[in-house]
């Protein structure tokens, strides 16, 4: 008999090599803006790491339906830039200040607290596997999470993810971090 000696396993990804577009209205696979998609939350969970997802000015909600505890999921190794018009072939043409991206947690009847999202956005790794620095979400508007124990806008658990050019505003808690909660190494 032979004794096979198989190397360990081991995970790799393969991210697309050009930036996956979002905007409202989009009706495309997100190859570029003449092909954008429309939804964030599917951009952001089928990402893969090393994936980089433009968004271009609107409103995105996690969810079209009133189930509070869905959130836009930040996963290792995306990048999250908003601020686009949609016509930009280059990051640095971007303008988050004029090209207003909001990420809303104002998912059931507009304006109502007691409805919105627990968090807009979640971020959770392991100990095993936390989310480190390659994570990044930049120019954008986080809003309207409101209800849950902690972290309206953001809730963080063992990551690290970079949080650059960022406004939070009328996120609440019924505990802790109306804004941002971070716990577990975060």
């Amino acid at each position: 008999s032979t004794t096979k000696n198989w190397s360990p396993s081991s995970t790799f990804f393969v991210s697309r090599g050009y930036p996956l577009h979002v905007k409202v209205g989009g009706t495309g696979t997100g190859n570029s803006w003449a092909s954008a998609l429309s939804d964030l939350k599917t951009a952001m969970d089928n990402a893969v790491y090393g994936d980089t997802i433009w968004v271009a000015g609107g409103t995105y909600k996690p969810t079209s339906t009133t189930d509070r505890t869905l959130s836009f999921n930040l996963k290792d190794g995306v990048v999250v830039y908003g601020g686009f018009a949609g016509t930009e072939t280059d990051l640095k043409q971007r303008n988050w200040v004029v090209n207003k991206t909001i990420l809303s947690g104002d998912i059931g009847v507009a304006d109502s607290k007691t409805d919105n999202s627990y968090s807009v956005i979640s971020c959770k790794g392991t100990l095993i596997n936390p989310l480190g620095n390659k994570t990044r979400i930049d120019g954008v508007i986080v809003e309207k999470g409101s209800g849950g124990e902690q972290g309206g806008g953001i809730n963080l658990a063992y990551s690290s993810p970079v949080v650059c050019n960022v406004l939070f505003r009328n996120n609440s808690s019924n505990y802790h971090g109306g804004a941002c909660f971070a716990i577990l190494n975060s």
